[in-house]
């Protein structure tokens, strides 16, 4: 698998935004990718349906974002369509053909965690594009210095590397690889289970190796936790300031799960830094 990014992997992007502070919080961390990749932004705001709506209020909204934008070289497009906001953002980044969506976790709202109903969590769970996500409350981000990339020992799972070397490149990061391993317990007593540990870690650094070749000259490191997959990435997340997650989800028809059953909701929930989500779907 050759990860390192040979073409601009986002030409377009798309900005949800809803007349908040909050929610313009994502700019920010999406301005510099924007000029480093001389990518189009389409700044999208969601109206109400119903009569009476501040239609000339938002379009001046927009257009001042627009001129900001456009004083750092930035090509914008604007768009004030009116309906179910994640509904409309979806259709936006389809007919608009972006390769990147691009919100806070919540605008309006006071709560830092996202609920079921939330536009954030219907965005991810439907969008086929990749999701970038910052919290919508705190200190706004504006530059990475690593990218933490969870993998679960799937090639599916390794979605999520190219859009972690594009963004390393465009801010300089190193990437930090890691497998959550199994914590031996009451059954590592039984010689089979600890051969299989031993197997799956070698198997896992000779997959590290492979990657890390791949991604030159970019800075990479790996790591091998054992423990709560969750608590793990969270820990690592952590001991940083200006860490990024970058994780693929696995992408069903129907009713979608997130990959590794619930670690990546987990660590959505609980992430105080941004993440970016990346869509891996079956082969057909």
């Amino acid at each position: 698998m050759s990860v390192m990014i040979r073409r601009p992997l986002y030409r377009r992007i798309l900005i949800a935004v809803d007349g908040s502070v909050n929610a313009e919080r994502i700019i920010p961390l999406v301005r510099p990718v924007l000029s480093a990749l001389e990518a189009a932004a389409i700044v999208v705001h969601v109206l109400p349906t119903r009569p009476g709506g501040p239609d000339a209020a938002s379009g001046a909204y927009l257009r001042v974002l627009a001129r900001k934008l456009e004083g750092h070289g930035i090509d914008v497009e604007t768009a004030l369509p009116k309906g179910d906001p994640a509904l409309e953002l979806l259709r936006q980044a389809d007919a608009r053909k972006v390769d990147l969506l691009a919100l806070t976790t919540h605008g309006r709202g006071a709560m830092a965690r996202w609920s079921l109903g939330s536009v954030a969590h219907k965005v991810l769970r439907a969008s086929h594009q990749p999701v970038l996500l910052t919290r919508s409350l705190g200190t706004p981000v504006s530059t990475v210095r690593r990218i933490l990339v969870p993998l679960d020992g799937s090639r599916r799972s390794e979605a999520a590397l190219p859009h972690a070397a594009a963004l390393a490149q465009v801010f300089g990061a190193e990437i930090l690889m890691l497998h959550v391993a199994t914590r031996p317990g009451v059954e590592a007593r039984n010689s089979k289970f600890r051969r299989w540990l031993r197997a799956e870690k070698a198997r896992m650094e000779s997959r590290f190796s492979a990657i890390r070749a791949s991604l030159a000259p970019i800075p990479v490191r790996t790591a091998i936790d054992e423990g709560d997959p969750a608590v793990r990435i969270l820990q690592r997340a952590g001991d940083l300031p200006g860490t990024l997650i970058a994780m693929s989800s696995h992408g069903r028809t129907g009713i979608r799960r997130w990959a590794f059953g619930s670690v990546a909701e987990k660590v959505l929930h609980r992430t105080p830094g941004p993440m970016v989500i990346v869509k891996s779907f079956p082969p057909a």
